[in-house]
């Protein structure tokens, strides 16, 4: 009921250089730490953990998600050294996975994301008092657009949007479309765009073990980062027997939740670049859900950090 002034800082680009570490946080948040923007951060684990580590304020908590031992150790040794308290939902839920929270999103990654929210609600109790099981309870209702987003289209085929960018958020993508697969006993038409090298090693061999169709989509606009058709084919092991090709977003999806692609009833993935997430969305609905109407512009820009 009443406003409560509260400061969570949660990584973005790096940490220490990024524009968030302005704030005075009541808690720092490291989620993850995978090898990603290597260029801006460093090319080993260690190296983009002390860059995120930068966040962590004297005295004040920090909570991490699950993270690589090599990061996590510069973590700790942060925080020990900042006089931190450190919280790690692995210590938090007693290593047992299974006692993680369950929410309406799916996949392993987003239980991870649940537990280390319910320990910063945790860490906040003195300023923003929230029981549990109303926090627990809240996670049933978590709304994250292009996150695994299911999408109906056209002859009951479905879409499914996932802005997997990184090699991180690759191995929960290999996950979910092993457990696609099984549950729907067929492969699915995957469509791409990946802007840069690094991703494309480590979510191409992903896609070629799932996908019956692999289909580039080529950019509306032309400064949009993105790799050639021609340099993603090199990355596919010999093993690929499906087919990848090229195509304009504007043949693929010609108008709203409509999709040319696939048979009845197939399941169509959309993943890679969190550009082609925001300005699919911007073709998909005629009107964006509630509150989302600003998304596309939002998910371009985060594809930019």
């Amino acid at each position: 009921e009443n406003a409560v002034d509260i400061g969570i800082i949660e990584t973005g680009l790096g940490g220490r250089l990024d524009s968030t570490n302005v704030v005075d946080p009541a808690v720092s948040v490291i989620t993850s730490i995978g090898l990603d923007h290597i260029e801006f951060l460093g090319g080993t684990l260690s190296a983009i953990a002390a860059e995120k580590a930068g966040i962590i304020k004297p005295g004040r908590p920090v909570v991490i998600g699950s993270l690589p031992n090599e990061a996590e150790t510069v973590v700790r040794a942060t925080a020990r050294e900042r006089g931190a308290p450190f919280f790690s939902i692995e210590e938090w839920f007693e290593n047992a996975n299974a006692a993680y929270p369950q929410t309406n999103l799916q996949g392993r990654c987003q239980q991870i994301n649940a537990a280390t929210a319910l320990c910063v609600v945790e860490q906040l109790q003195e300023r923003l008092p929230v029981p549990k099981d109303k926090a627990t309870e809240a996670l049933g209702s978590v709304d994250w657009p292009g996150q695994w987003q299911i999408v109906p289209l056209n002859e009951g085929k479905q879409l499914i949007l996932d802005r997997t960018h990184n090699a991180e958020a690759a191995r929960y993508l290999d996950e979910n479309l092993e457990n696609l697969r099984k549950r729907t006993r067929r492969r699915p038409v995957i469509l791409t765009r990946i802007s840069n090298d690094l991703r494309a090693r480590s979510l191409m061999p992903i896609l070629a073990r799932h996908a019956q169709e692999i289909v580039c989509l080529t950019p509306s606009q032309p400064d949009v980062p993105s790799l050639e058709c021609a340099v993603l084919r090199q990355k596919l092991s010999a093993s690929f027997r499906g087919t990848l090709r090229q195509a304009a977003i504007d043949d693929v999806f010609p108008e709203p939740q409509a999709c040319s692609l696939g048979s009845e009833g197939q399941v169509i993935v959309v993943t890679g670049s969190i550009y082609l997430i925001g300005e699919l969305m911007g073709r998909l609905f005629e009107e964006l859900p509630a509150n989302q109407d600003m998304l596309p512009d939002i998910l371009a820009c985060q594809a930019v950090r």
